[in-house]
């Protein structure tokens, strides 16, 4: 059975505790510092898979995730899509306060 209402208890993957147990035995020093812990645990953030820095890159991610689209099925996949899309020219239309404060002065 798969449960989707975790909220805030939400249990962690033994996939993510198995990757993550070294580095809270090990490698576990803080990485901004210059000793040896530091380092490797600089080494393993530089090391690490990264995520999408913006709605665009995860909507260009998601629309080449065969994983994605077979998880969906082709139908929710393509709606799941184009509400993204709308939701990104939305907010790259979108004029912010500060736009209006800094720039309208200025017209």
């Amino acid at each position: 059975m798969v449960y989707l209402d975790y909220a805030s208890t939400t249990p962690v993957d033994m996939r993510v505790l198995d990757a993550m147990i070294p580095y809270f035995r090990e490698s576990y020093g803080n990485p901004s510092s210059v000793h040896r812990l530091g380092q490797k645990a600089e080494a393993a953030i530089e090391e690490a898979p990264t995520l999408p820095g913006s709605l665009l890159e995860a909507m260009q991610e998601s629309e080449s995730s065969d994983l994605l689209r077979r998880c969906l099925g082709d139908h929710v996949f393509e709606s799941f899509l184009t509400s993204k899309r709308i939701e990104w020219e939305r907010y790259r239309s979108h004029i912010t306060d500060y736009e209006l404060n800094r720039y309208l002065p200025i017209l």
